[in-house]
C-alpha cells in the first residue's frame, strides 16, 4: 500500500507578481486549466495500491487545498498544517510540528499549550 503525501508549501515570493503569500504558485493554473496541486493529486488517480493522499500545507492554505482537491473529485485522507515560527525551513527537524486530522487542521504550537 502506498500512502501519497503531497507537500504543498511555499511563501509565494519566487513567482511574484503572480504568486503571493496568500496565493502561492501551487494554487495557480500555470500549465493548463488545473493548478499545480490539482495536477499533482491527479497523478495518484488510477494507482491501485495508493490510498487517498495526505496533503501538508501552510495553515493559511488548508481551505484552499481542500477546495481545489474537491473541485477535481479527490478527497484527501488528511490535511496536515505546518507552522514554522521563522517562516521557512522544511527540514526533518520540523516534523514534530505537524499534526493531521481528517476533520480539521490544527497545528501544535508550544505557546498555545496544544
Amino acid at each position: 500500500m502506498i500512502i501519497p503525501v503531497i507537500l504543498s508549501g511555499g511563501s509565494g515570493t519566487r513567482l511574484w507578481p503572480l504568486s503571493r503569500e496568500t496565493y502561492p504558485k501551487q494554487f495557480l493554473p500555470l500549465v493548463d486549466e488545473r493548478t499545480m496541486v490539482q495536477n499533482t493529486a491527479l497523478r495518484i488517480v488510477g494507482m491501485s495500491d495508493a490510498t487517498a493522499p495526505m496533503v501538508v500545507c501552510n495553515e493559511d492554505h488548508r481551505f484552499m487545498v481542500a477546495e481545489q482537491l474537491r473541485a477535481i473529485g479527490i478527497h484527501p485522507a488528511a490535511v496536515a498544517c505546518h507552522w514554522h515560527p521563522s517562516g521557512g525551513g522544511d527540514s526533518g527537524t520540523d516534523w514534530p510540528q505537524y499534526r493531521a486530522s481528517s476533520r480539521d487542521c490544527s497545528v501544535a504550537r508550544p505557546e498555545c499549550g496544544r
